[in-house]
């Protein structure tokens, strides 16, 4: 009995750290992050992880503004994503910016691909920009 609790927990272990991958230490992570804020209805996180052009933060008026578009697109689309793979990410030469192509699996089984600019931030993390 002691094995099959031991054996459980560590499964359970396993899951649960394996989950924890996602970080913004590359370009599919910050994607994946982003989505999962998106999943979450946590658009203020979401706008506060993007940056401007430059990898700075974005200017607060911008981000409120932002924020609010958001939260107007959310009311109205009520699917949650159940899946996201990354098809590919392509890294600029510079290693300053990156294409995420990736797609998404919705509740309702739709599926919808999309593609995501990231940037180096000045933190050293990458972002999600609506910059070129």
């Amino acid at each position: 009995m002691k094995q099959l609790i031991s054996f459980v927990m560590m499964a359970a272990a396993i899951v649960l750290f394996s989950s924890c991958g996602d970080n913004a230490s590359t370009p599919s992570g910050a994607v994946k992050i982003m989505v999962e804020k998106v999943n979450k209805g946590d658009y203020e996180a979401l706008v506060d992880m993007m940056v401007d052009k430059n990898g700075e933060p974005l200017p607060e008026e911008a981000a409120d503004g932002l924020k609010a578009i958001c939260k107007e697109k959310a009311d109205k689309n009520q699917k949650k994503i159940e899946s996201c793979e990354i098809i590919s990410e392509e890294i600029s030469e510079d290693g300053k910016s990156a294409v995420v192509k990736y797609e998404l699996v919705y509740d309702d089984g739709v599926k919808d691909e999309g593609t995501a600019k990231t940037i180096k931030g000045t933190d050293g993390n990458w972002h999600p920009t609506m910059g070129k």
